[in-house]
């Protein structure tokens, strides 16, 4: 199957580098399909855009003092929660994906294991809503500290118990995705054409009042066009995480 750019187009890939691309271009028409498919999948796996998460199932832990029968505090400064001995029932998200924009549903089932399952919906509390079941905790950090704090209808314990559909990404806006799209993409393909004996793409206007074509290195083409993919990442993406901080701290 053909895969449809989302973030970017051919033609504006083909605007950047310069030159037309076909089936005996370098790269192809369909292997720099296969470079926006590889690229775009970046933004899916960093959560960049707005993404939904469909039916993701969470298991509900075993009663042991830190997740049944508690009340909690959250230390936003340190993006921890805080259990301590009251109501409810605490269930640690720790596999989720974030940062979290909303919830559009959550369900419960409380079937005997090896049963067909019977899900419950379970009503979020939005602030002003007066018979709800749970709410969303969220540390000061936004890539962490995420769990369900359900005081109304709590699930029995056990794995794939809660069923929950949600958007999650950082909403980068769609011109700068679009824009970073299309310089990764342009990067890798002139890696590819390096070494080609088509020069075509390989001149850039310089000076003069009606202009004048210079030639240009594939590697200065490259430099520059880093350089600005670099630009964007600093000034518009979130850093990567290099490591998991904890979502529930017990004290």
């Amino acid at each position: 199957m053909v895969y449809t750019p989302v973030y970017t187009t051919l033609t504006r890939v083909e605007g950047l580098l310069q030159f037309q691309l076909s089936t005996g271009s370098v790269p192809t028409l369909a292997q720099t399909l296969d470079i926006i498919e590889e690229v775009e999948e970046r933004i899916i796996d960093r959560g960049l855009a707005s993404h939904t998460a469909t039916s993701d199932y969470f298991d509900v832990p075993i009663p042991d003092g830190t997740s049944a029968g508690n009340d909690w505090t959250f230390d936003a400064d340190n993006g921890r929660i805080v259990i301590g001995q009251q109501g409810g029932m605490i269930v640690p998200l720790a596999t989720i994906k974030h940062p979290i924009i909303s919830i559009t549903s959550l369900y419960k089932n409380d079937e005997a294991a090896g049963d067909a399952p019977s899900w419950t919906q379970l009503v979020e509390w939005n602030g002003t809503l007066g018979s709800t079941d749970f709410m969303l905790l969220k540390s000061g950090r936004r890539r962490t500290g995420y769990a369900l704090y359900i005081y109304e209808n709590t699930p029995y314990s056990g794995p794939n118990r809660l069923k929950m559909t949600y958007s999650y990404g950082y909403n980068v806006p769609s011109d700068i995705l679009r824009n970073w799209t299309t310089l990764a993409v342009g990067i890798q393909c002139l890696i590819e054409r390096m070494g080609s004996n088509q020069p075509s793409g390989l001149s850039s206007m310089q000076g003069g009042q009606l202009g004048q074509f210079i030639p240009t290195q594939y590697q200065e083409r490259i430099q520059l066009l880093r350089e600005e993919l670099v630009r964007i990442e600093i000034q518009h993406f979130p850093p990567l995480q290099t490591e998991a901080d904890p979502a529930v701290v017990v004290m």
